[in-house]
């Protein structure tokens, strides 16, 4: 009986031997591509290779975004769950709750992320933890150098590093690159314990130069929230373009938002509202009304105007001056901003001529700037034959238009009757020049523009000493739900500088400024001087630069 028990065992076994060794026979010769593949699904993955995004610069060099090497954090699910002190210490680094991060780290059977864009400091504290399953990979975040004071024009990009707004949008495709690829075995902690190689070189990105100055940039944004508080005033906006150039030089809105931060940010503040918001453009577009009446042929700058008693009645709106200005020449409107005296000039003007003049100065073409939310503009064409809203196009009324768009016709002045593009972009290719109104006419223009900032005019406070200025005041009511409100307004200045050759275009508005009769004159026409005072400090005032060859329209007079 024990030697039959004997002789089972010895057989048992060495059958056991021979299976076990066909087996492995099998498996490591004849099944061993099986397995080859097997294993690499489970240990062999693909990293990326990150392209790193192309940097954004002003047009001296200083860096307005740039990519940082921060952290991600994941937890692996296939490791024991973590316990409750590991959890309090890993959401008292990430300063996270800590029953959203216990829900979040064991509800899940895959791998899920805990945070992203942390700092390096963060992600050294969590490595010192020693936590099996707690993976802490590289990772980039976008960082914007000067925060609200770029961030309507830069925009931000989203945890991706994919553009969302302004130039990180529109110019994504140039500074994201293409990602690469790279083969590694992991441990069952996804480390990485073997490299098998580049599967794939990432296409790395280009940086992009703008024509912004960030000196000037910082020091108009700051001019604009002195101005918010001073006057107590929603918002304020202003662009500055080099006429010769048409390159922006700065372009702020206030209130601005921080791009380092867009985890809970609002629509008003986000807005770019030099391109996006519309808005009556008021007494800026009286002179391009006074520029159709030169191009009619039968009015000069001395012809007359009797403004007495100092109102108009057209139908039943009453029009009125603040005061009776009495006789005033062509150039005493504009010096005098007088509602009465523009109002007798447009009734007299063939209107299509003066729709022909505000479309030859772009008032109503999209200035194309590479910003996201561009608005084109209003214009009530059905209706010009009505004399009334004749009249009220004459001072601005009726009609809307972007700051953009202001600033892009007043261009047109600065240029002595050419049609000029803005450039945002360093390298850009713009549209050619194009003269769409007589010099002759234009530069007569200009010259009577510099009385609205002498003594006599609306605009005293935008004069800079040592310069003559030339530009128009604006003030209009704003739309309320019972229509337009007396105690709610929008003010403008536009202005050249210096007159007789312009170097910059400066384009301020200020949003419901608060006071005692707040007007363009009293609010922007200051603000138009500090900024334009500091582009000349900044940039000069006589740096001439070479434009493209010059096209001429079919519709210049």
């Amino acid at each position: 009986m024990h030697h039959r028990r004997h002789y089972w065992l010895v057989t048992g076994t060495v059958i056991c031997m021979f299976v076990l060794t066909g087996r492995m026979f099998y498996l490591s010769i004849v099944n061993t591509e099986f397995l080859t593949s097997r294993g690499n699904d489970i240990a062999v993955r693909e990293k990326p290779l990150d392209a790193l995004r192309g940097n954004i610069y002003d047009r001296r060099g200083e860096p307005l975004a740039v990519s940082t090497v921060v952290a991600s954090v994941g937890i692996n699910p296939a490791f024991d769950k973590l316990n409750d002190p590991d959890i309090q210490r890993i959401s008292e680094i990430l300063d996270l709750d800590v029953a959203y991060l216990s829900k979040k780290m064991n509800g899940s059977s895959t791998f899920v992320h805990l945070a992203r864009g942390i700092p390096p400091r963060q992600a050294d504290e969590l490595n010192a933890l020693a936590l099996e399953g707690l993976v802490i990979d590289k990772d980039f975040r976008r960082f914007y150098p000067m925060g609200p004071m770029t961030a309507h024009v830069i925009g931000f990009t989203d945890v991706d590093e994919e553009g969302r707004e302004g130039i990180e949008y529109v110019g994504n495709q140039h500074l994201s690159g293409v990602k690469g690829s790279r083969l590694v075995v992991l441990d069952e902690q996804r480390r990485v314990v073997r490299d098998l190689g580049i599967k794939s070189s990432p296409d790395f990105a280009s940086d992009l130069y703008l024509t912004l100055d960030s000196r000037l940039q910082f020091q108009v944004f700051r001019l604009l929230e002195e101005s918010i508080e001073q006057w107590s005033a929603q918002a304020a906006s202003a662009i500055v373009c080099d006429v010769r150039s048409g390159e922006i030089l700065a372009l702020v809105s206030s209130p601005s938002f921080n791009p380092n931060d867009t985890d809970n940010l609002l629509e008003s503040y986000t807005r770019n509202r030099v391109v996006s918001d519309l808005i009556e453009p008021g007494s800026t577009i009286k002179p391009f009304v006074a520029l159709a009446a030169l191009e009619s042929g039968r009015y000069t700058e001395d012809s007359q105007f009797d403004t007495s008693p100092g109102y108009f009645t057209v139908g039943r709106k009453l029009i009125e001056d603040p005061n009776d200005y009495g006789v005033l020449s062509l150039r005493g409107v504009l010096t005098k901003s007088s509602q009465v005296g523009i109002t007798q000039l447009i009734l007299d003007l063939d209107i299509q001529r003066v729709v022909d003049v505000v479309q030859r100065a772009g008032f109503v073409r999209a200035t194309n700037l590479p910003l996201t939310g561009e608005s084109i503009g209003q214009w009530p064409t059905a209706s010009w034959d009505a004399d009334l809203t004749r009249a009220t196009f004459g001072y601005g009324y009726g009609i809307s238009v972007t700051q953009a768009q202001l600033a892009q016709a007043y261009l047109t002045l600065a240029t002595d009757g050419i049609r000029r593009s803005f450039s945002l972009i360093k390298g850009q290719v713009v549209s050619p020049d194009i003269r769409v109104i007589n010099e002759r006419d234009a530069i007569q223009i200009r010259d009577m523009l510099t009385s609205v900032t002498g003594i006599d005019g609306t605009a005293h406070a935008a004069a800079i000493d040592g310069f003559n200025v030339a530009g128009k005041t604006g003030t209009v009511r704003k739309v309320g739900a019972t229509g337009y409100e007396d105690s709610r307004h929008d003010t403008f200045f536009v202005g050249m500088v210096p007159a007789e050759e312009p170097k910059f275009v400066v384009a301020v508005v200020v949003n419901e400024p608060q006071g005692y009769k707040v007007s363009g004159g009293k609010v922007a026409a200051p603000l138009f001087a500090a900024i334009a005072g500091r582009a000349i400090q900044l940039i000069g005032a006589d740096n001439p630069i070479e434009r493209p060859t010059l096209a001429l329209a079919n519709d210049a007079s």
